[in-house]
């Protein structure tokens, strides 16, 4: 067996639904994307970088940890409200099971009221 049909034997399938918000997406890009934050253990958060700021290298500085406190990433600042993903997107079918490698799909977005478009 070749290096291809290995890959191909075993390469990840992913499944998405009608509305996904969230798709694949590279380490260091999801982590450039976030702001890190940390919660006491009244659950109060604090956030320690902001989001933009963060690569993969500062993330890793963050090794001690308070007792009783946990640290999460945040991708978003608010909950998303009425996202979808364009319904004719050519890699969305059988009930959103990807179809393909197609890029470029288009999704909207509305959050409080205003329209946000976001390629996927």
């Amino acid at each position: 067996m070749n290096d291809l049909d290995l890959l191909r034997k075993y390469e990840p399938i992913a499944r998405l639904t009608k509305g996904e918000a969230f798709f694949p997406i590279a380490v260091d890009e999801y982590v450039k994307g976030c702001s890190l934050w940390l919660t006491n253990p009244e659950g109060k958060d604090r956030m320690l970088i902001p989001h933009g700021e963060l690569d993969v290298e500062r993330l890793v500085d963050f090794d001690a940890i308070p007792p009783d406190h946990t640290m999460h990433l945040r991708f978003v600042d608010q909950p998303l409200e009425g996202c979808r993903v364009a319904p004719d997107a050519p890699w969305i079918q059988n009930n959103g099971a990807t179809a393909g490698r197609e890029q470029g799909a288009v999704g909207q977005c509305t959050s409080q009221g205003a329209q946000q478009a976001f390629a996927v």
